[in-house]
């Protein structure tokens, strides 16, 4: 069974949690009842193996920890410190806060076109694509890589058969949910920065938030904790990032990982 949906409903516990689970009375009980029941019937239908709810509200914190956060090879409890793969959360959680932060800072324009940083992303109309329309997915790329045109063995193959692609669409015609755009997006903000993602993220969002446990190629001592997500080719995914084009890149992608 995937956990990817576990992931999505666990984001925010990823991100916020602390070991130590809090409950405090001023929350509504019969609020809190109603989330808990609704959870626990998720389970029940299968429909996710576990999950972790986190709420703040000015001094009141509430964590839970409910089912299980691995059943293949062997079931293990979720706890409230569990660590997800955010898979494409990726998008909002780095490469989007650090985009704007960039713009904040007068570094990038929401207007600039991509070609200004990557001279070689042009041809088939590509040079009028700006960093606005790889943000709001209406740039016109494809959605990701076709994987019976091309396998990538790394991150600058991925980029590279980006910037020679063809768009499906023009620019601002139409809504096309793109891993495209992010891979884009991550390469504009090095360039700009001359840093990698992981760093930049650690310096801009992560450390000043008290995010730390979150990131790329995470360290393997924190495998036990981690929620696996699939298996493929006869092993479990765990500590390794479930997105394929990722995985193939290296595993630090602004789209995923």
């Amino acid at each position: 069974m995937s956990l990817r949906a576990v992931a999505r409903m666990a984001s925010v516990a990823v991100l916020m949690s602390s070991p130590a689970a809090v409950s405090d009375p001023g929350f509504d009980r019969s609020e809190l009842d109603r989330l808990d029941a609704a959870i626990d019937r998720a389970i029940q239908r299968g429909e996710v193996p576990g999950a972790v709810l986190h709420l703040e509200c000015r001094s009141q914190v509430y964590t839970k920890a409910y089912g299980h956060r691995a059943v293949d090879p062997e079931t293990e409890p979720m706890s409230v410190d569990t660590i997800f793969d955010l898979a494409s959360l990726t998008k909002v959680v780095a490469t989007t806060p650090l985009v704007m932060r960039l713009i904040e800072q007068g570094k990038l324009s929401l207007e600039d076109r991509v070609q200004t940083w990557l001279p070689e992303f042009r041809g088939s109309g590509k040079e009028a694509i700006t960093v606005k329309q790889l943000l709001t997915h209406c740039s016109g790329l494809a959605p990701g890589i076709p994987a019976s045109e091309f396998i990538p063995s790394s991150y600058e193959e991925v980029i590279d058969w980006i910037c020679r692609c063809r768009p499906q669409t023009k620019p601002d015609t139409e809504v096309i949910y793109s891993d495209l755009n992010y891979h884009l997006l991550g390469e504009v903000v090095q360039r700009a920065t001359g840093k990698k993602l992981d760093a930049l993220a650690r310096e801009q969002l992560w450390e000043p938030l008290g995010m730390t446990e979150t990131g790329w190629l995470p360290d393997p001592v924190l495998r036990p904790r981690m929620a696996p997500t699939e298996r493929e080719e006869g092993k479990v995914l765990r500590g390794v990032v479930h997105d394929p084009t990722s995985r193939r890149a290296g595993g630090l992608t602004a789209h995923a990982g």
